[in-house]
């Protein structure tokens, strides 16, 4: 099964906040797994933000 991920600037865009945003919530999740979104980084460095991810936030909105 093939996943799809998200650059962060695209995960930004699909939910209109900021990328800078999205910055903060992948620190987080590096500094206390389970408080942000999660991601796998890349050999590079670039992180990539699994579709997944999308769907949970979106859930969350929609359940509110």
């Amino acid at each position: 099964m093939r996943m799809e991920f998200f650059r962060q600037a695209e995960f930004a865009r699909q939910l209109g906040v900021s990328e800078s945003t999205v910055k903060r919530w992948l620190r987080n999740e590096e500094q206390r797994p389970g408080s942000g979104v999660k991601f796998i980084r890349l050999p590079g460095g670039e992180r990539r933000i699994p579709h997944s991810e999308l769907e949970r936030i979106i859930g969350k909105e929609s359940a509110t």
